[in-house]
């Protein structure tokens, strides 16, 4: 089994958080453990991204949580990226993106820890961190944006007779998920001939359901409460992203409650997320 560090327990081991797993952790490693811990891009991502409008004022702090990344996951245990694991799940033959940003980032962390201040860094280090902020900003506002147009699609497909009944909670989670499906179908069937045929739905249903069961969770409040602001949410687009990782294998370690109670709310079977402490207990038993 692996297990995919959430950016809260790496911050969470830095901040000390969780003394008790942080000696664990520091016992094993002693010892010549090899923890079966990874990280991803998802989580340097919002690692980094504290030094590009206030590097200072950041920089001991990040340079702490990429310590306790570095000691923990290493250098290679890095996940690949969203991009490549939703295409391994849609398509029989996926042509996958080279992780040439991982490996740029893999760089990027290790001068971060080499470095005493900011200014230290080398100047294209510099700027590609300055950057990284205006980037990271555009590609929350298009997940702003797809939500959005989501919930019009499933408003669109709803009771809309004046005097119409209103559809259920558990109506609108099923009418999301089946959307949410429909359309990245729609989407792989475009791609179908250059990477192979596209998968079963209930094979990707079954793969991607935390991600697809995050989602209905957000959207269904959104289509329950009209003032549902997504500008206002887009730290779900980090948790989201996560919850695509246990259709590679991941387990998913967070303590951030929000995920689970979002995916049990909406249902999701056996979502194959964990605490730290549990990660731990699990691989005493063989589970990892």
């Amino acid at each position: 089994m692996k297990y995919l560090l959430d950016t809260n327990i790496v911050r969470g081991l830095a901040a000390g958080d969780f003394p008790d797993e942080a000696a664990e952790i520091e016992r094993r490693l002693q010892s010549g453990s090899v923890l079966p811990f990874f990280t991803c891009e998802v989580v340097i991502d919002e690692i980094v991204v504290k030094l590009a409008d206030d590097p200072d004022a950041w920089f001991a702090k990040v340079q702490a949580y990429l310590s306790w990344m570095e000691r923990i996951c290493g250098n290679s245990r890095v996940a690949p990226s969203v991009t490549n694991i939703v295409r391994r799940v849609l398509h029989t033959d996926p042509q996958l993106d080279p992780d040439d940003e991982i490996a740029k980032w893999n760089q990027v962390r290790r001068q971060i820890l080499k470095a005493q201040r900011f200014s230290d860094l080398r100047p294209r280090i510099q700027q590609g961190i300055r950057a990284f902020g205006p980037y990271l900003r555009e590609k929350l506002d298009h997940w702003v944006a797809d939500k959005g147009e989501l919930c019009r699609k499933v408003r669109s497909l709803g009771p809309s007779e004046p005097g119409s009944r209103k559809a259920s909670e558990k109506e609108l989670v099923s009418g999301v998920l089946d959307t949410h499906v429909k359309a990245m179908l729609s989407a792989a069937k475009q791609f179908a001939t250059h990477e192979g045929q596209v998968r079963e739905a209930g094979q990707i249903s079954s793969d991607l359901r935390e991600y697809s069961y995050f989602e209905a969770s957000i959207i269904t409040k959104a289509l329950l409460n009209r003032d549902f602001n997504f500008s206002k949410r887009r730290n779900d687009f980090h948790d989201q992203m996560l919850c695509a990782y246990p259709a590679a294998g991941y387990v998913l370690v967070t303590k951030d409650g929000g995920i689970r109670a979002k995916l049990t709310h909406t249902g999701c079977p056996d979502p194959r997320l964990c605490s730290l402490s549990d990660a731990l207990v699990r691989l005493d038993r063989g589970a990892g």
